[in-house]
């Protein structure tokens, strides 16, 4: 299938929309702007473009763990920022990953949840167009096979007593027939 051609117009305007969309995830995502290997600590420190900075230890990896301080040292940053490269041993991380494995994974995912939070007016939008489809859908409940309920006296109620996936084997404590 042929892609239409765009007009000068829409890619000029494609072009800016993507700047912008870099220019806020310079200062919303953590990209590098430098890094080095400093040989008085044995650490990588990496300089963010949001203006802070990490280190750690070439031993946190084993391709670099090896390494000479001269290998270290070749250190370079990807264009975006978004990845630390030494070529000449073919090792490539990602800068998000590398605070991933130094702060763990749930204290990153505390930090990018505050992103699901920014109000756009491009996330306003969406919101409005897809209230204009009638919303949300809702959530189907999913099938009840195997449940068994206990009604509670007096109350007209009844509470789920056991869940069984069609497939399972026996479920302790259960009789046949129940």
């Amino acid at each position: 299938m042929v892609e239409p051609r765009l007009s000068d117009a829409e890619l000029l305007r494609q072009i800016e929309a993507a700047r912008e969309a870099d220019r806020i995830a310079d200062l919303t995502e953590p990209r590098a702007s430098h890094a080095f290997y400093d040989e008085s600590t044995g650490r990588i420190v990496v300089e963010l473009k949001l203006g802070s900075a990490f280190a750690f230890p070439p031993s946190l990896y084993p391709e670099l763990e090896e390494r000479t301080p001269q290998e270290l040292a070749r250190v370079q940053v990807s264009p975006s920022g978004e990845g630390l490269h030494w070529d000449e041993i073919d090792v490539h991380l990602a800068t998000a990953g590398v605070l991933v494995t130094i702060l763990g994974p749930s204290m990153f995912r505390a930090f990018a949840s505050v992103g699901g939070k920014s109000r756009t007016e491009r996330k306003a939008a969406a919101a409005r167009l897809n209230g204009a489809k009638g919303g949300r859908p809702r959530k189907q409940p999913r099938a009840t096979e195997g449940i068994r309920r206990r009604a509670e006296p007096g109350s007209g109620t009844a509470q789920v007593a056991e869940v069984r996936q069609v497939g399972d084997g026996d479920v302790p404590g259960m009789r046949a027939g129940e």
